[in-house]
Formats: C-alpha cells, sequence, structure tokens
C-alpha cells in the first residue's frame, strides 16, 4: 500500500518571487548593457505608439478639463456682476421713486414687501402649473370677501360689558 506523505521543503531552497527574472536582473547588469536595452524598448514601435496614444489622450483630458474650469470661473464672475448690476439698479430705481413721488412709509413698506413676496408669488405659480401639467390636478380657491365675515359684524355690534 503506498502511502501519500508531504514531504518538507529543504530549508536550502531559494525562494523567488513570481515576477523575478534573473536574465533582467537590473543589479548584476552593466550600465552600457542596461542603457542598450532601455534604448531598444523606447525605440520599438509598440512603445511609440502607446506612448503617443497615452500623450494625446492626456492633452484632450487637460484641455476639456481647462475648458470645463474657465467656463465655471467667467460664468461666476459674470453671475455675480450680473446680480450687483440688478442691485445697483434697483437701488436706483427705488430712490428715484422716493425722491420723485414722495410716498409715505407705508406705501414703501407696502413696496419693499411686494418685492420681497415676488419670487415666492411666481414659486407658487409655477408649482401650480407643474402639478397641473404633470398630475392633471388643479386647485381652487374661492375668493376672499370684500367685506368683513358675519362673525366680525356680530361682534362689533353687541355692546361690550
Amino acid at each position: 500500500m503506498s502511502e501519500l506523505v508531504a514531504e518538507p521543503k529543504s530549508q536550502n531552497a531559494l525562494v523567488v518571487p513570481p515576477l523575478y527574472d534573473k536574465e533582467n536582473d537590473c543589479t548584476q547588469a552593466s550600465l552600457q548593457g542596461s542603457t542598450i536595452q532601455l534604448w531598444d524598448v523606447l525605440l520599438e514601435k509598440d512603445t511609440a505608439q502607446t506612448y503617443q496614444k497615452a500623450g494625446s489622450r492626456t492633452l484632450l483630458i487637460l484641455k476639456r478639463v481647462f475648458q470645463v474650469v474657465y467656463l465655471l470661473i467667467t460664468s461666476s464672475v459674470a453671475i455675480i456682476l450680473w446680480l450687483c448690476g440688478i442691485g445697483f439698479r434697483s437701488g436706483y430705481q427705488f430712490r428715484h421713486w422716493i425722491v420723485t413721488e414722495e410716498p409715505s412709509v407705508s406705501e414703501i413698506v407696502g413696496l419693499v414687501l411686494e418685492v420681497l413676496l415676488w419670487p415666492l408669488k411666481y414659486a407658487v405659480q409655477w408649482a401650480d402649473n407643474f402639478v397641473k401639467d404633470h398630475f392633471g390636478w388643479e386647485v381652487t380657491v374661492a375668493p376672499a370677501q370684500v367685506g368683513p365675515a358675519q362673525d366680525d359684524v356680530k361682534e362689533a355690534t353687541e355692546p361690550s360689558t
């Protein structure tokens, strides 16, 4: 009966990494031989094509990156200047209105509140249109009463005790 017995490896066996190539060992080659090998590898047609493709692709990527960065910077500057222009024009028009028409404080406060609520007004209109177009839902609100409500009239006519 034959038995399989694992034999221990000898302690003298040299362990070599699998990627190690003894023929291309740079520590034992001469400077002149290594230089010739490097030159041969660099002059191969495959090496030149590989580096040309990598170089052209790298230049294309860098060109696109710089283009995007340039557009981001110029867009940011343009938006900042545009917002400043809106602020200056609005301030000029507001001052002109105050000087020429001399409105009361309540008219000024009303106009400022109207300007501040203007974005909210258009956001609500946009949301209403979006919901109506995409979901088919429409919200209808009854118009506000012009006069005071009936409960308010009763409270006003009753004598307070």
